[in-house]
């Protein structure tokens, strides 16, 4: 499917918060978001908040990014992923699901989080490994292998 944003002026008005389409893929983002041009960001995609996504990052589906959240690289998220708080992601990490990670946690590496997690607290995900199935990461460090 080849999207293509017609209109690239405020479309939007949220609880306050002015949104427009980005230019690359049509989600919405926030006024008050950072996101550089080379982000794809999907039709249904939302970013809010303060977030700051950059570089070569993919964000599709239902993902809804907020709050503090620094997103770069080449990180890829789907279907209904939510980043929010001051989350830190990092590398090039995949994330497919229902899968939220929040507050401080940090995710940064070549990981592939599936499935229905949750990652809170001041979590901290790195390496080159799966975390896939029904789990809760709380104030926890783990490195995949």
């Amino acid at each position: 499917m080849n999207e293509r944003v017609i209109y690239s002026g405020n479309v939007l008005e949220i609880d306050g918060e002015i949104y427009h389409h980005h230019p690359k893929g049509g989600g919405l983002v926030s006024s008050t978001a950072k996101v550089d041009y080379t982000v794809y960001i999907g039709p249904g995609v939302i970013v809010s908040g303060k977030a700051v996504i950059l570089d070569k990052v993919h964000l599709e589906g239902f993902v809804r990014v907020s709050g503090n959240v620094r997103i770069e690289n080449s990180v890829c998220a789907r279907d209904h992923v939510s980043f929010w708080g001051n989350a830190y992601i990092l590398g090039n990490a995949m994330f497919s699901g229902n899968v939220n990670v929040h507050d401080k946690s940090e995710i940064k590496g070549s990981v592939w989080i599936s499935g229905d997690v949750l990652v809170t607290g001041e979590s901290k995900i790195s390496g080159r490994g799966q975390l896939i199935g029904n789990r809760w990461i709380h104030d926890k460090e783990l490195v995949l292998t």
